[in-house]
């Protein structure tokens, strides 16, 4: 499946409410599935919105640029 990415809105409201440096949020669209939160440091971290689970996602990167 596609991940499409999310809104500024709710991409700010995402940043304040975890307190992280997203860049960029990646979801499947029309689920609650994972997020992935790209973070300005390069990392990507997933989050379950359902539990708040939050994991690094290793050996892989982003190279979108930072949009705070």
């Amino acid at each position: 499946m596609a991940r499409q990415r999310l809104g500024e809105k709710k991409t700010r409201q995402l940043r304040e409410r975890l307190g992280l440096p997203i860049v960029v949020v990646l979801v499947r669209g029309g689920t609650d599935h994972r997020q992935d939160l790209c973070l300005a440091d390069g990392t990507i971290r997933y989050y379950w919105p359902q539990t708040g689970d939050l994991l690094l996602a290793e050996n892989i990167t982003h190279q979108f640029k930072e949009t705070l």
